[in-house]
């Protein structure tokens, strides 16, 4: 079962490295800062079909992620909590929640299909962002579910910390458990430590993403601060990609 999780969620990741790395970051980032600016490539100018299947692909590729890390996260709670009941559930089980997260995640990703499109800034560069200016309730579902996940994010803090008291219990214990009674294999606690780790970088990287993305919603006027909050969630986003 936990492979099946490990698999989901290295694919989610790729996907992300794919519609964040190669389709954006590079191309829009990287490509001028290695040429000084002499190159560079925005796909979403390249039609509004492009820019809303673009920005679709963002929302459900990352909300896909951190809900994958989230579902990981609580399996490996409930495992190490309730191992008798949990640690042995079946892969159909699995199955069913590598299902719910992806049709979750499209969703919760469609609407931005429809709300996306090409917008004007300050300085009258066209951008693809929401067609609509008055989508501040998007705006903010953006924030909490899909690009920064913080309401995943948060959920997972909240495992985790159940996750890490109980490891640190066993951990105190389990010299005075007899082989009868031991319920938790050394697997299954690797596994879980590794998982924490993983959450932990992901936490770290949400919460400059999410700063920077709140910012850049209140600070529309100052396009100092707009450009140091887009500062903010590039670093993050650079901390997903390490992870």
């Amino acid at each position: 079962r936990l492979n099946l999780y490990l698999a989901f969620l290295a694919f989610s990741d790729n996907l992300c490295l794919i519609v964040y790395g190669w389709l954006w970051y590079f191309p829009a980032k990287t490509m001028p800062f290695l040429s000084n600016k002499q190159l560079y490539f925005y796909p979403w100018n390249h039609g509004v079909l492009i820019c809303k299947f673009h920005r679709f692909g963002m929302a459900f590729v990352s909300t896909m992620s951190t809900t994958a890390q989230l579902l990981i996260t609580v399996d490996r709670c409930l495992s190490i909590y309730f191992p008798l009941r949990f640690a042995n559930a079946s892969n159909k089980r699995a199955w069913y929640g590598i299902g719910a997260v992806t049709l979750i995640s499209f969703i919760v990703s469609a609407p931005y299909f429809y709300l996306m499109g090409y917008s004007l800034t300050s300085e009258g560069q066209r951008v693809c962002y929401f067609a609509d200016s008055n989508t501040y309730f998007w705006q903010v579902t953006n924030v909490l579910f899909n690009n920064c996940g913080l309401v995943q994010v948060s959920l997972m803090i909240v495992a985790n910390c159940l996750l890490t008291v109980r490891l640190i219990r066993y951990r105190r214990e389990r010299t005075n458990l007899t082989e009868g009674s031991k319920t938790l294999s050394s697997s299954e606690v690797s596994a879980s430590v590794v998982l924490v780790i993983l959450s932990v970088i992901m936490i770290v990287g949400s919460l400059p993403q999410t700063i920077g993305q709140t910012m850049a919603m209140i600070v529309v006027d100052d396009p100092v601060l707009v450009l140091f909050a887009y500062t903010l969630f590039d670093t993050g986003s650079t901390i997903f990609f390490i992870q």
